[in-house]
């Protein structure tokens, strides 16, 4: 069988279109794919395992370009023409090619449809539903299940231009297709990462230069930006420890090709357009405030990192290598006594009544970054000895030198039922483990309380807490009706057992 698939950009939206390639080949064997892309993403194309031939498509050749693609579609004839990008350059496409059969995507533009006669389904969320899943639904037109099938495969190519240290390295991506995407705390986080892992290799990455400081460790800081060709970007991100994103293609890469990542979204929603699937525990997703990308801290970004490789420093020696550059140094000059802060431990503490004001100031901070203060809010945090403690529930507060630098609350519900709400934790001391401490200490607590069950309502928005809930065992369940709050989207229970 051969199949013509049209997609000839962008770099996230052919990744996902190879993603549908890829479950179409393992689902029919035999299947002969050739593939539409422009001339920049050609060899990204090429060195895909499922794509057997690429016609390049020269777009900055106007007219002529176009004309000459359609030459080369036309000469060969083919069962099935896939239209992924539907619109109007890509439906002529569609129109002139010699096929049997001719589809193109439901929520095509310019005109495009006018070449197909089959059109797939939307997915049950509608023209909503994430890119990915919408692709997947050209499957069943062929007779074939609508999934993906594993990790991205790629032919061996050769990366003479990386450096030799850059496995296992942190890559991140400052950069994205759209400046409105792009975070302005990546060097404010490699500062923090440069820091606080002394044995790792942090690599820039993407296909703009960015400027970088000067005085970073050249042994183990590497700026590749502008310096990478496409398919060079295949073995950076298959042999990173991580990789940190904006919404842009290589995120999309790193999902694809199973690297654990970070993802920052601003303006663009997660749900739509964030890495696939949205479930994986090995993605981290974080939104940016109301305000815009300039107002995500960097503290909560270096927070998601740290948490990714907190499983390194569990198998890794007890000790920290002592030695570091006079560079990094540097970074901390000025800073020592935030530092020596930082190092007093964390205790966890039940409530007592000088914890009202900053369980109250920690969580209105927390909320007006992401939300409006909503009734709700106000009458817990107004009196929280009354609204939480007097009616059945328990509040904790974290500790460092007598400093409250997070709280949490347990709401009693019913019997057996209690509901973790209002944790927070001061962004300045994100990134010690404080959340986690916080939430294993509410679920001591609910058992001593003989609690069973524990409900979580809270927002798509909030990346890092999902991933938090999701690594302590939280399961998602159907959101209640009754919920108190109108922020609420996503509602999570933990069954407590003796066991567990």
């Amino acid at each position: 069988m051969e199949i013509l698939i049209i997609k000839p950009s962008s770099l996230g939206d052919i990744i996902h279109g190879l993603q549908v390639a890829q479950s179409l080949k393992t689902q029919r064997p035999g299947v002969r794919i050739t593939w539409v892309a422009r001339e920049i993403f050609a060899p990204l194309a090429e060195a895909c395992a499922c794509v057997d031939e690429v016609i390049v498509f020269h777009r900055k050749a106007g007219w002529a370009g176009l004309r000459q693609c359609i030459r080369e579609i036309r000469n060969r004839r083919y069962d099935w023409v896939l239209d992924m990008q539907g619109l109007a350059r890509s439906g002529l496409m569609t129109w002139r090619a010699r096929a049997d059969n001719k589809a193109g995507r439901r929520d095509s533009r310019e005109g495009a449809r006018l070449a197909y006669q089959f059109m797939p389904e939307l997915p049950p969320a509608g023209r909503t539903a994430h890119a990915l899943d919408i692709l997947l639904e050209f499957l069943p037109l062929l007779g074939l299940e609508a999934r993906a099938d594993g990790p991205l495969r790629f032919r061996e190519v050769k990366a003479s231009n990386l450096p030799p240290k850059t496995a296992g390295a942190v890559v991140l991506f400052p950069g994205s297709r759209r400046a409105e995407k792009e975070w302005p705390g990546f060097a404010a986080l490699t500062e923090k990462l440069l820091a606080a892992e002394p044995g790792r290799t942090i690599v820039w990455a993407g296909d703009q230069p960015v400027t970088a400081p000067l005085e970073w460790p050249r042994e183990r800081f590497f700026n590749l930006t502008g310096k990478t060709a496409l398919p060079e970007l295949l073995p950076l991100i298959a042999g990173a420890r991580l990789c940190v994103c904006n919404d842009s293609g290589p995120m999309h890469l790193a999902a694809a090709l199973g690297t654990e990542l970070v993802a920052i979204f601003g303006p663009t929603p997660p749900e739509r357009f964030g890495p696939w699937p949205l479930d994986n525990p090995r993605h981290y997703v974080v939104q940016a405030p109301a305000s815009g990308l300039a107002g995500l801290e960097v503290g909560e970004v270096f927070a998601l990192v740290e948490a990714a490789l907190a499983a390194d420093r569990e198998e890794a020696p007890a000790e920290a290598p002592a030695e570091t550059t006079a560079s990094i140094q540097s970074v901390a000059k000025g800073k020592s006594s935030a530092a020596d802060a930082r190092e007093a431990p964390i205790e966890i503490k039940l409530f007592e009544p000088r914890h009202a004001e900053p369980f109250r100031r920690l969580n209105l901070d927390w909320i007006e970054r992401f939300f409006e203060v909503e009734e709700q809010d106000r009458r817990m945090l107004g009196d929280p000895q009354q609204a939480i403690i007097a009616h059945g529930g328990e509040i904790v507060a974290a500790e460092a030198g007598g400093e409250v630098v997070g709280v949490g609350a347990l709401q009693f519900i019913e019997p057996g039922y209690y509901e973790i709400a209002k944790m927070a934790v001061d962004p300045a001391w994100q990134g010690r483990g404080i959340g986690r401490k916080i939430m294993a200490r509410l679920i001591e607590r609910a058992r001593e309380l003989d609690a069973v069950r524990l409900l979580i309502l809270t927002n798509t928005r909030l990346g890092p807490a999902l991933h938090l809930y999701r690594e302590f065992g939280f399961q998602e369940i159907p959101t209640p009706k009754d919920s108190h709050y109108q922020r609420v989207d996503i509602s999570f229970e933990l069954q407590l057992t003796p066991e567990s």
